[in-house]
C-alpha cells in the first residue's frame, strides 16, 4: 500500500537530471513506469519499507537516495528489477544511500546481484550486525557505517574479511558491544577478537 504522492518533480542538479519525490511512505513494484531521470532523490520522505521488486519498472537509474526517511524493512529482492540494466546495455545503478533511517539488517542477498554498485552509504541506522555477501563488499570503492550500534562478535567476522581485503579507508563503524570493545574500530580489530559465546 503507497499514500498518494504529492507530486514527482523532474529538476536538474547541475546538469543532471533528478527525480524528486515527495511525501512517499512505501515504494512499491510498478512506481516507475514513466520516469527516465537516472537519479532518485527520494530523501526525507516518510519510506517505512522498500518492498519486493520496488525498481522493477526502472528504465535507467544511476543513483537512489533514501536517506532520512523511516525504513525499517528492505526486502531481499528489492533491487531485483535494477539487476537487468546492465545486461540491456542501460545505466545500472551506481550509488545507493541508506543513511538516517531505521535499519536493524539488510538480508544478505539483497546487493547479491547489483553488479554495478560502487558506493553504498548507511551512516546513522540501528545495524548492530552486516551478513553481507563478501562477493557484494568486494565490489564496493565506498562503504560507509558510522553510528551504528555494531555489535562486534563472530556474525561480523565474514565482513571485516571483506572490508581487509577492499582495503576501503573511512568506513566509520565502531563497536557498541561487547564492552571490552566499545569504541573500537571494526576495522582495528584481529580476528580473535570476534567471538560468539552462547546462543546467537
Amino acid at each position: 500500500m503507497m499514500t498518494s504522492v504529492n507530486r514527482f518533480d523532474e529538476g536538474r542538479i547541475g546538469k543532471e537530471k533528478t527525480l524528486f519525490v515527495h511525501l512517499l511512505r512505501r515504494l512499491n513494484r510498478g512506481l516507475w513506469a514513466e520516469i527516465t531521470s537516472p537519479f532518485r532523490r527520494l530523501e526525507q520522505n516518510e519510506i517505512t519499507e522498500v518492498g519486493a521488486g520496488a525498481f522493477v519498472a526502472i528504465k535507467v537509474v544511476a543513483r537512489i537516495d533514501l536517506s532520512n526517511n523511516k525504513i525499517v524493512k528492505i526486502a531481499a529482492d528489492a533491487f531485483n528489477g535494477l539487476t537487468r540494466l546492465t545486461s540491456l546495455g542501460l545505466t545500472s545503478l551506481k550509488s545507493l544511500h541508506l543513511d538516517g533511517n531505521h535499519l536493524k539488517c539488510i538480508d544478505d542477498k539483497a546487493l547479491e546481484h547489483m553488479k554495478s554498485l560502487e558506493v553504498l552509504t548507511l551512516n546513522s541506522n540501528n545495524l548492530t550486525y552486516l551478513s553481507l555477501e563478501p562477493a557484494s563488499v568486494a565490489r564496493l570503492h565506498t562503504l560507509r557505517l558510522t553510528d551504528n550500534p555494531v555489535v562486534c562478535d563472530c556474525r561480523v567476522a565474514r565482513l571485516l574479511v571483506a572490508l581487509r581485503s577492499s582495503a576501503f579507508v573511512g568506513v566509520g563503524a565502531r563497536c557498541q558491544a561487547p564492552a571490552t570493545l566499545r569504541g573500537a574500530l571494526l576495522t582495528d580489530l584481529e580476528d580473535s577478537d570476534l567471538i560468539c559465546s552462547g546462543e546467537i
